[in-house]
């Protein structure tokens, strides 16, 4: 990722309510995918898949993808 103007600004004066800023921190979020597989000889298979998700239900990401070819 490449910020517009050099560096990001960081706010070094931002107070936690609890916890620590480098805490792993889990929740669940709802992702839908495709899969497929396309045999090109008797020895050689193309396989991808690609998974969407997110979509802005509770605590999940507004968007977030997963692509492998």
């Amino acid at each position: 990722m490449r910020w517009p103007e050099g560096n990001p600004i960081i706010d070094e004066n931002i107070i936690l309510e609890q916890g620590r800023i480098d805490e792993p921190r889990d929740w669940p979020g709802l992702m839908v995918g495709v899969k497929t597989t396309i045999s090109l000889s008797t020895k050689v298979l193309l396989s991808s898949w690609i998974n969407f998700g997110g979509f802005g239900i509770g605590n999940s990401s507004k968007m977030a993808y997963i692509s492998t070819i």
